[in-house]
């Protein structure tokens, strides 16, 4: 699943994977959707954006937190 691609550290210091099971319990599923946008981009699409970009991980982290 392309969601796994997508790693981020999520309102903790450690690194962490993203798993559809870390999404439910953290509420991100509640505005976005694996495949599909719902308030904010799917997961894939920000997969897709940041898949090549070698500080994606910081940078999704620091979104994240910052909202």
């Amino acid at each position: 699943m392309p969601l796994l691609v997508l790693s981020t550290t999520l309102l903790v210091n450690t690194s962490a994977h993203a798993t559809k099971d870390l999404a439910q319990k953290n509420a991100c599923l509640s505005c976005h959707g694996i495949e599909k946008k719902v308030i904010g981009p799917a997961f894939n699409a920000i997969a897709s954006k940041y898949k090549d970009q070698k500080d994606a991980q910081a940078t999704l982290a620091k979104s994240i937190k910052s909202g």
